[in-house]
This record gives C-alpha cells, structure tokens and sequence, in this order.
C-alpha cells in the first residue's frame, strides 16, 4: 500500500500549525517511509507501529547568495 501526506511549515501572524503527519498501517509491526524533500533528496527509513518518529531534513543544502 502506498500512502502520501505533504506538510508546509508556512505560519501567519500569532498562530502555527500542526505539521506532524500520521499514517495507518493496520497491524503490521512497522512500515517503510520514503521522504521526497523539497530539495529532491530522498531519505529511507522504518517506522515502527504504535510510534511517534521525528525526522530531520538530510542531504539538503541551502543555496548561499542575495535576493534577487
């Protein structure tokens, strides 16, 4: 089964939002997860059921240069 949840990290002013993505996978033990950042990298890595996971961004790099 192949599931797909973006999230954005935009917020106005006084308020957030909830970025954390949840996802069913019936009753197996663990799932495999296939992050796509918005840089193009990919990162693999199980999840295990029943868990919170946090992620962080890898294999990313900011561009360094002026606002055009």
């Amino acid at each position: 089964m192949t599931q797909m949840q973006v999230t954005r990290s935009g917020t106005s002013y006084m308020s957030d939002h909830d970025r954390r993505l949840v996802f069913g996978i019936g009753q197996e033990p663990q799932a495999q997860v296939e992050i796509k950042w918005p840089c193009g990298a990919m990162q693999k890595l199980t999840a295990k059921a029943g868990a919170t996971t946090s992620i962080k961004e890898i294999g990313c790099k900011l561009r360094r240069g002026r606002a055009g």
